[in-house]
């Protein structure tokens, strides 16, 4: 498995965006890997997940 787009965020600005793919094996279809893409916007000093989505 492997995580990409988690950096060293810092001090961000409310309304920031922040991206992260992750990649991992799903055995229950033939051990491909899948794909998972997270889209993050900071909102009143938190991050909340604005969009996410799966691929193959």
């Amino acid at each position: 498995m492997s995580l990409k787009g988690l950096e060293d965020t810092g001090e961000q600005e409310n309304e920031s965006v922040q991206i992260v793919f992750v990649e991992y094996m799903d055995s229950s279809i033939g051990d491909s890997y899948r794909y998972l893409t997270l889209k993050f916007v900071r909102q009143e000093n938190e991050w909340k997940v604005q969009f996410y989505g799966t691929g193959g």
